[in-house]
């Protein structure tokens, strides 16, 4: 039998998509690191994200109730990174971070173009949990880089994105394939129970 060591309640859950939500406050196009993020609903289809109530981007959120999540590649880890450390309220984190920030379909939440993946989000609901307030969003339209679908379906290898561990706080890539869903476990069904 393997060792384990209690560690307490934690947040330990690897690894975490790090995305870059973005929201419009004060005029202008404002962008934050988010790792507590994840899907919630296929039908409609909602993601939910955990945001704390001082934040900047809260603001945003709560004004205008639309906001985007940007899927950036392990090579922006720097501006990613750059996006959680410092606040829009201190200064325009866009232009230092040299990123596009696009607008589509007369959203008015912005994206980041280099991003391959972005997800345009309304709010539908806000829930105080604590340190943190879980933000629940329809996602109203999802806009992928051509060059990273493979016959009209995104492909995970060429998206690279970039993924975050707690515990040592690093960021990470996917890696290679393991094994192909809903088709490995099969072969466990031909097996008897111990």
């Amino acid at each position: 039998m393997v060792e384990k060591t209690a560690l307490g309640a934690q947040t330990f859950l690897f690894p975490m998509p790090a995305v870059v939500v973005g929201v419009m406050v004060n005029n202008r196009p404002n962008f934050m690191t988010v790792a507590w993020t994840g899907m919630a609903c296929a039908q409609p289809p909602m993601l939910s994200m955990a945001v704390r109530k001082q934040r900047f981007t809260y603001e945003g959120l709560t004004i205008h109730g639309l906001f985007s999540v940007n899927v950036p590649k392990v090579e922006h880890a720097e501006w990613v990174d750059y996006f959680g450390i410092v606040s829009g309220r201190e200064e325009d984190k866009t232009s230092r971070a040299g990123i596009d920030v696009m607008y589509r379909d007369g959203h008015e939440a912005p994206m980041i173009a280099q991003c391959p993946v972005n997800l345009m989000c309304r709010v539908e609901q806000m829930t105080t949990l604590g340190t943190h307030d879980l933000i629940v969003g329809q996602i109203v339209q999802t806009y992928v880089d051509e060059d990273c679908l493979v016959r009209g379906v995104p492909d995970v290898s060429k998206i690279d994105p970039l993924v975050y561990a707690t515990g040592r706080k690093t960021y990470h890539g996917l890696g290679a394939t393991v094994a192909k869903a809903y088709r490995v476990g099969l072969s466990l069904l031909s097996k008897k129970p111990e």
